[in-house]
C-alpha cells in the first residue's frame, strides 16, 4: 500500500482502490484470473484542451474523451445553481413588493400629518423629500440585513444543496462556492429599477396628498 487518500479521482465511491496496471496483471495471473480488456487510458498532459481534441480526432476508436473540466461535476449540479439564480431574482420581486407595501402602509398612515406640518411651514418639497428619506432608511437597513443573513445562509446551505445534486457524492469533495459578478450586476440593476419605480409612486402620492390638503389619496 503506498498511501490512504481522501477521494480517488473518477470515483464517487468514497471505499476504492487504484493500482498500476503491471501491478495488477501480474496478481490477476498469479491468481490465475483472466485479465481484464482495459476500457479507461489516463493521460498526463500539461496541455489537457489539446490533447483531449487529438484524441477526439482519432477516428478508429469509438472513445469518449473526458478532462478535468467535463468531469468536474458542474453539469450535475448546474440544476442547483439555477435554481439559485431564479431563487435569488424571486427574492428581488418579493423585496420590492415588500418595500411597495412600506411605502403604501407610510403614506397611509401619515395622510393625518400633512396639514399640521404645511402649518408648521414645511413646503411641499420639503414633506416629499423628507418621506422619501424615511423609505430610503428602511430600505438601506433591510437590503443590509437581508445581504448578512443571505450571506450566511449561503455558506451553511449551499454546499450542502450543490452535493446533494450529484448521486453518491464524496463529502469530501470541496464545492467552492463562487462569486456570480453579471448575476449580481442583473439583479442589483432589477432592484434599482424596482426601487425607483417605488419611490416614483410614493412621491407621487404624497404630493397628491399635500395638494389636497390631506384629504385625497390615490
Amino acid at each position: 500500500m503506498e498511501r490512504i487518500v481522501s477521494r480517488l479521482p473518477g470515483s464517487a465511491n468514497p471505499r476504492a482502490i487504484m493500482a498500476d496496471l503491471p501491478t495488477l496483471n501480474l496478481y490477476l495471473l498469479g491468481e490465475d484470473v483472466a485479465i481484464p480488456q482495459a476500457n479507461e487510458v489516463w493521460v498526463s498532459s500539461t496541455s489537457p484542451e489539446q490533447t483531449a481534441a487529438e484524441a477526439t480526432s482519432v477516428g478508429r476508436y469509438s472513445a469518449r474523451v473526458t478532462t478535468i473540466d467535463s468531469e468536474s461535476g458542474a453539469a450535475l449540479i448546474q440544476p442547483v445553481v439555477t435554481a439559485m439564480r431564479w431563487a435569488a431574482g424571486g427574492a428581488i420581486v418579493l423585496g420590492v413588493l415588500a418595500i411597495l407595501a412600506i411605502a403604501a402602509a407610510l403614506a397611509s398612515s401619515r395622510v393625518e400629518e400633512v396639514q399640521v406640518l404645511r402649518a408648521l411651514g414645511l413646503s411641499r418639497r420639503t414633506q416629499v423629500l423628507n418621506r422619501l428619506l424615511e423609505l430610503g432608511a428602511v430600505v438601506v437597513l433591510g437590503a443590509g440585513f437581508g445581504i448578512l443573513a443571505g450571506t450566511a445562509v449561503a455558506f451553511l446551505t449551499v454546499r450542502n444543496l450543490a452535493r446533494g445534486a450529484i448521486p453518491n457524492a464524496v463529502s469530501s469533495v470541496p464545492v467552492p462556492i463562487a462569486f456570480e459578478l453579471w448575476i449580481w450586476l442583473l439583479l442589483m440593476t432589477a432592484l434599482v429599477v424596482g426601487l425607483a419605480g417605488v419611490a416614483h409612486l410614493y412621491a407621487r402620492r404624497v404630493r397628491t396628498e399635500l395638494r389636497d390638503d390631506g384629504r385625497g389619496a390615490l
